[in-house]
């Protein structure tokens, strides 16, 4: 079956590669973290503001595309006064339509891996009433870089409703877990941060500014996914940049993806 959820009209966007730049943090959402405007940090934004392209502000050497399969899409639908990404509906069929942005550094040093520094990351979210359900998508990707099984990972979804945060590096793995469901058809803003010894997962619902932190102490040591590997958002991918055959596909909307690294 697929979701009965009217789908909003927006602009599709093409695969095309556009490039993404550094943006100051301090305009946006309460979903970022409290030193985006410090100095000696390494931020990505992407907003969605403008209506046909993604934001770019500054010079980072960063480039951003859109990567799609089976029929999937990716549309921008008003929010406020500007705008969020729209990504394909739950469907049981197989195949099923994929979609997602895609995030790679574009100056050889790599500025999407924290190493030891201190970092977080995180987006605005909406799921669909209908978000998952079959073998090839039974979770809800939000932001990812690196898999399950590599040597470094940070991943924020909301498998089974419950947003779920883990940092993987060179001396382990930390996962933090909602014990709350979020509730479809509702924006949530969701924020991991990884210090030296802590995972924190902070859920803050939008229209009440309702928040629940949950933490989980160990060592994640070094953070450094392949250099191939893409920042992912709305869909799981490989160090290839091709949609994984467990895409765990995000059924909703998504706004205000972020990563910040503390340097």
């Amino acid at each position: 079956m697929t979701s009965a959820v009217p789908r909003r009209q927006g602009t599709l966007l093409p695969g095309a590669v556009v490039s993404l730049t550094v943006v100051s943090l301090a305009t946006l959402s309460a979903t970022l973290p409290d030193s985006a405007d410090a100095a000696g940090t390494r931020e990505v934004v992407l907003d969605f503001e403008d209506e046909i392209s993604f934001a770019n502000a500054g010079t980072a050497a960063t480039t951003v595309r859109v990567v799609v399969r089976d029929g999937g899409w990716v549309k921008k639908v008003a929010r406020r006064s500007g705008y969020s990404i729209d990504l394909p509906a739950f469907a049981s069929t197989d195949p099923s339509p994929q979609a997602g942005v895609l995030v790679t550094d574009g100056g050889g040093a790599d500025d999407l891996s924290p190493g030891a520094a201190p970092f977080s990351f995180g987006a605005d979210v909406r799921l669909d009433e209908v978000s998952e359900g079959s073998a090839k998508d039974n979770g809800n990707n939000v932001v990812q870089r690196g898999l399950y099984g590599d040597p470094a990972q940070l991943k924020l979804q909301t498998d089974d409703a419950r947003p779920t945060c883990r940092v993987k590096g060179s001396s382990g793995a930390v996962l933090v877990r909602s014990s709350r469901r979020i509730q479809a058809l509702t924006w949530y803003s969701l924020r991991c941060q990884r210090t030296a010894g802590t995972v924190t997962l902070t859920v803050t619902r939008t229209h009440d500014g309702a928040t629940w932190t949950y933490r989980a102490d160990g060592p994640t040591g070094i953070v450094r996914p392949a250099s191939s590997q893409p920042l992912s958002v709305g869909v799981k991918v490989n160090d290839a940049g091709r949609i994984a055959a467990s895409a765990d596909q995000f059924n909703g909307r998504l706004d205000n993806v972020f990563l910040d690294i503390a340097d």
